[in-house]
């Protein structure tokens, strides 16, 4: 019986090792999976933001020459009078 108790102890002994052993990395672990999500939804974001910004740069230049282009066609399609001297110096 005194046997029986002596080795229980070494075992939970080195089973208490062991666990807390597991427990740290368990924690580092969770950490480090924290850390990337966190990291990830920031360049996710930094991402979206970029894209946005392009495609606001895009549509602005966009409306800039089709406004542009229109503003020449309308400059160049104004009807015209014609140079002509209608009085008889004959």
């Amino acid at each position: 019986m005194n046997e029986d108790k002596c080795i229980t102890a070494i075992i939970l002994s080195m089973l208490t090792t062991e666990v807390e052993r597991v427990d740290v990395n368990v924690v580092k672990s969770v950490t480090l999976a924290e850390n990337t999500a966190a990291k990830f939804a920031s360049f996710d974001t930094t991402v979206m933001v970029s894209i946005q910004n392009l495609l606001n740069n895009f549509k602005e230049e966009v409306i800039h020459s089709v406004m542009q282009i229109n503003s020449s066609a309308n400059a160049t399609t104004q009807p015209t009078r014609p140079n002509v001297d209608t009085t008889n110096n004959a």
